[in-house]
This record gives C-alpha cells, sequence and structure tokens, in this order.
C-alpha cells in the first residue's frame, strides 16, 4: 500500500521568531515519521498573516 503524503506548513509572525520555524518543522517532522507518513514539500513563511491590499 502507497503512503500517505503530507506537505508541511510553518509560519511566524516577525523575524525575531525564525528560529521557531526550525522547532515547527522538526516538530511536524517526528510526529509524520512515527505515523509512517512521507513529507512530499515544506513552506516555511514570516508573515503576520495579514492580507496587503494594494490601491
Amino acid at each position: 500500500m502507497e503512503k500517505s503524503k503530507v506537505f508541511i506548513y510553518c509560519q511566524v509572525s516577525s523575524c525575531e521568531l525564525r528560529n521557531l520555524l526550525d522547532y515547527q518543522e522538526n516538530t511536524l517532522r517526528n510526529l509524520i515519521c512515527s505515523l509512517d507518513i512521507n513529507v512530499v514539500a515544506v513552506v516555511r513563511k514570516v508573515s503576520t498573516g495579514k492580507k496587503t491590499y494594494i490601491g
């Protein structure tokens, strides 16, 4: 049977918190590995999550 596949998305709200991106990714990878699932991609983003509109 084929393994399930996942996409990891990590986000923090400021550059000062960039080290938490490593923590998020590593924590999720460890969990996913224990569930025998394949990681197909990882996105690491620094953003407040607010939408920006250009008028």
